[in-house]
């Protein structure tokens, strides 16, 4: 047994010589693989569009029945139209020549409805609701509920000093107005009131003893 395998050994290619050698089969499984994908393109674009406008949207509104029918519908529907793309795919024939390989429906449907569950699609939404349910109705999560408790409750804080405050803003008497005649003047200050006494009655500043004139005359 040693002895086969070291043999072997010796007359194995090199990984180069390995990865760029092509057999017939492996030529003939690409061209089959090229091909079913170019034929599908149109079918699937087609099934999403139909999806994307008949079935309805996610809603937490909705009762749990009637989302788990959703689901099961969307399920079924996918696979059906899946097993009838693939039927219509097998009857044209190969560029190969070499038909395809049988497909087993059942094999792919974990992988499939997995992908389906993790991506981001209307499925994985609904289940996810029926999941968050499901636990809050057993008990397992309770965080939902409690983070609703707690926003009410802030809600309900935050509101009551807005109402104290505005009902003490509403008993607080309006402000007083001081309305001024458009013809009254401004109140002056002193000084600006002696200026203007003074230029009305004639009165002027006291003048130096040399400038006054003599009342008995000149020496």
């Amino acid at each position: 047994m040693d002895d086969e395998l070291i043999v072997k050994g010796s007359k194995t290619e090199s990984f180069l010589g390995y990865m760029t050698t092509i057999s017939t089969l492996e030529k003939n499984e690409i061209l089959n693989v090229i091909q079913y994908i170019v034929l599908i393109v149109i079918p699937l674009v087609l099934l999403l569009k139909f999806m994307k406008e008949y079935i309805p949207p996610d809603s937490a509104s909705k009762s749990s029945i009637e989302i788990t029918v959703e689901v099961v519908i969307q399920l079924s529907l996918i696979f059906i139209a899946f097993w009838l793309i693939h039927k219509v795919i097998m009857y044209i024939p190969t560029y190969s020549t070499v038909p395809y390989e049988k497909l087993n429906l059942i094999q792919i449907a974990m992988p499939v409805v997995f992908l389906l569950f993790c991506m981001k699609s209307s499925i994985s939404e609904k289940v996810s609701i029926l999941l968050d349910r499901f636990m809050t109705l057993t008990g397992i999560r309770t965080e939902a509920m409690e983070d609703k408790k707690k926003q009410k409750g802030q809600g309900q804080g935050q509101g009551a000093p807005n109402q104290a405050m505005n009902h003490a803003m509403n008993q607080m008497p309006p402000p007083m107005v001081h309305s001024m005649n458009p013809t009254q003047q401004p109140p002056m200050n002193t000084s600006q009131e002696a200026t203007s006494m003074n230029m009305n009655y004639g009165i002027s500043e006291p003048m130096a003893s040399n400038e006054m004139g003599s009342p008995f005359g000149a020496y």
